[in-house]
């Protein structure tokens, strides 16, 4: 925990530098905002496991995936999905979900990110499209 908020992006950069420090191999984010189950973490992390995936969303518009957000939020959230799918080249339905595990090859690329707050989603995703890390929701 940073001693004053310095955005969304720092704690991604710090949290990465410690995983690479402790030599982990998985790299798990959690938003702490009680939207995601961390009993899921098992699924999420199984397509890193297996050699599926690099990077895994844990998203809201597959199969058993909920969003308890008002019409105006969901509007929104669809928008922005579909404009970094045109305009950055990511397939991902769900950009901004806060629920994702990193293999230790994309947390090491992904930390050059420089969004500072909730735009390191979107970026990540863009980055991984662009550089040819597998990427999966579930």
């Amino acid at each position: 925990r940073h001693s004053e908020k310095r955005g969304k992006g720092e704690a991604f950069r710090t949290l990465s530098k410690e995983v690479m420090e402790l030599g982990s191999e998985i790299m798990v984010a959690l938003d702490g905002d009680g939207q995601h189950d961390p009993d899921e973490i098992p699924m999420l992390v199984k397509p890193i496991e297996t050699g599926e995936s690099d990077v895994v969303v844990g998203s809201r518009y597959v199969d058993g995936g909920k969003m308890d957000a008002p019409f105006y939020r969901r509007l929104g959230l669809r928008v922005i999905n579909f404009l970094y799918k045109k305009v950055g080249g990511v397939r991902t339905k769900d950009t901004q979900s806060g629920f994702r595990a990193y293999s230790q090859k994309a947390f090491e690329f992904l930390i050059q990110c420089d969004a500072k707050g909730y735009g390191i989603e979107g970026e990540q995703l863009v980055l991984a499209a662009k550089n040819g890390l597998r990427v999966m929701e579930v």
